[in-house]
């Protein structure tokens, strides 16, 4: 999910580009930063030794007093009161929802334009999973950065695509194989991969789906080595002879911003004259 998204995230190698800027791999220093699933706190590190550390890099002209003035208030700023208490712990004296603010405390310190939020919530327990997800929509607009929102719960990347005017991407292998308005992309999913993943969510509550998941093989192929063609041929109940030979374009489905990566969205693909690979069938009744 993409909160405030940028217009084109591209990699090339280990180089990013994002609105046409060049970044360094993640963690992106001053344009970006990253905040992990269980927040990678050094354990032999007080909360503020922790965060005096990008302070340093960003604003070395900043003195101690100066510097422990900008932590505590940020300590504050995301509800760790007393701010002194918080800052002389250690990582294994806080709770996991604590653990992410100081995370995103520790992102925030940079500045940064944009901050990658790999499984950010996932190690927390359901009942603060939304409170942090509510923390970091505030400390968006109040600090005018961005998140890269990443999650393998469609339930958590909606409810941030939603209430940050957002959208939802679907990757698979990889590759951005669905791209649109989060309830666009959730109650009409273009992408067989998208309805695998709505499928396995049913805390969406949008409607039933099939009994059964829609796919021909549970195991998933190797990311180092993936399928030629669509690479999700090797599980995709409606596959053909030329989905394992080409690879999909993305093209927009319905409203212009919903895009998928599928040759079923094109009415004259050669797809459909293709014969279908076993265990599969072109399903023409949902054409």
């Amino acid at each position: 999910m993409v909160s405030r998204l940028f217009p084109a995230v591209e990699h090339a190698g280990q180089r990013h580009f994002i609105s046409g800027h060049r970044f360094p791999p993640f963690p992106f220093g001053a344009h970006g930063h990253a905040v992990k699933s269980g927040s990678s706190l050094n354990p032999h590190r007080t909360v503020e030794a922790s965060l005096a550390e990008p302070l340093k890099t960003v604003q070395s002209e900043l003195g101690p007093e100066d510097r422990e003035a900008r932590i505590l208030a940020m300590l504050e700023r995301v509800g760790m009161t007393p701010p002194h208490d918080y800052a002389r712990r250690y990582p294994h004296q806080l709770s996991g929802g604590e653990k992410q603010r100081v995370a995103l405390v520790r992102a925030l310190l940079m500045n940064p334009d944009l901050i990658l939020a790999d499984e950010a919530v996932s190690a927390l327990d359901v009942s603060l999973r939304v409170e942090v997800m509510d923390l970091m929509l505030e400390l968006q607009d109040a600090f005018d950065t961005s998140f890269l929102f990443i999650s393998h719960d469609l339930s958590n990347a909606r409810y941030l695509a939603e209430h940050a005017d957002g959208r939802l991407g679907v990757m698979y292998l990889g590759e951005l194989v669905e791209l649109g308005d989060a309830e666009e992309v959730l109650r009409n999913p273009q992408h067989p991969y998208t309805k695998v993943l709505k499928w396995t969510t049913p805390s969406l509550g949008i409607e039933e789906g099939p009994a059964e998941p829609p796919v021909r093989e549970l195991d998933i192929p190797d990311p180092v080595d993936p399928p030629a063609g669509c690479r999700f041929h090797t599980r995709c109940p409606y596959a053909t002879e030329h989905c394992r030979e080409t690879t999909p374009d993305r093209r927009s489905v319905g409203k212009a911003s919903h895009r998928a990566s599928c040759f079923r969205s094109g009415e004259d693909s050669e797809y459909w004259h293709s014969e279908p690979l076993e265990g599969a069938s072109l399903d023409a009744d949902e054409r």
